[in-house]
């Protein structure tokens, strides 16, 4: 029983440690691409500039929203799409 018990507490570890790892590396992109502040004139183009540079480079896929959770663009690079569209497709047919 311990095992299993280490085994699922070392893997939760690791997720949150990739997902803040994923946060910090998001959160200087932003700031690179001055997509920080997303109520301006050119929000929408920060954030487009920013899920393509995100999803282009380190990560595959990259949402981007502003403080309230808006969805404000996304980019997903093609082998990850490709997945993602083969993971939705055998969902649906089970």
């Amino acid at each position: 029983m311990t095992a299993p018990l280490a085994w699922y507490l070392a893997t939760e570890n690791a997720e949150d440690e990739v997902v803040a790892l994923a946060m910090e590396e998001s959160n200087r992109f932003l700031h690179h691409f001055d997509a920080v502040d997303m109520t301006g004139p050119a929000a929408a183009e920060h954030a487009r500039e920013a899920a393509e540079t995100i999803a282009g480079g380190i990560f595959d896929i990259a949402e981007i929203a502003n403080e309230i959770r808006e969805h404000l663009q996304d980019s997903t690079e093609a082998t990850a799409r490709t997945l993602l569209e083969a993971r939705i497709r055998l969902h649906f047919e089970r």
